[in-house]
């Protein structure tokens, strides 16, 4: 009995350990993920301000696509997001931020605009009903941060727009 006390925290440890690998790492290794691949994206983006106007500026490579192919090529790790809907039935997008909700959310609150933060907002070409976003929301948990689940729901849907 001895022995199995001794085994098996080691192989729960083991068998955590290759878990994690398998599925990832948090976001702030520069590990993500995208549709279940995961690729190193530690490249260094000094000026994000500067990395969105450029992803802006090049949306038509994404416009009608499925927004996985946009998520497959930041050079940043997406940390946040908060939806964006005109009508209360649908979700018209998402906004996607580099930093985390809480954070977002502080920069955005602040009157100096040189301090807001820089997100991409990302216009569906076919808007999300809102049923679906709720079910997404009860499903996650997460409360606004970007994390497998969301990642995996919208990879999956088309891009109208890029501001």
């Amino acid at each position: 009995m001895k022995i199995y006390h001794l085994l098996f925290p080691a192989l729960l440890c083991f068998a955590f350990s290759k878990t994690s690998k398998q599925y990832g790492a948090p976001a702030s290794t520069g590990i993500t993920s995208t549709s279940g691949t995961f690729q190193d994206t530690a490249k260094k983006v000094t000026d994000t301000a500067a990395f969105v106007k450029n992803i802006v500026a090049q949306k038509s490579k994404y416009l009608n696509k499925e927004l996985g192919v946009l998520l497959s090529e930041l050079d940043i790790p997406v940390k946040s997001y908060t939806v964006i809907n005109s009508r209360t039935d649908r979700i018209d997008g998402i906004a996607i931020a580099f930093e985390d909700r809480k954070t977002t959310q502080r920069k955005q609150d602040q009157d100096d605009y040189s301090k807001k933060p820089s997100v991409l907002r990302i216009i569906w070409a076919t808007p999300v009903p809102a049923t679906t976003y709720n079910e997404l929301r009860q499903k996650s948990m997460a409360y606004g941060n970007w994390n497998v689940i969301e990642e995996d729901f919208y990879a999956k849907q088309i891009v109208g727009d890029i501001r």
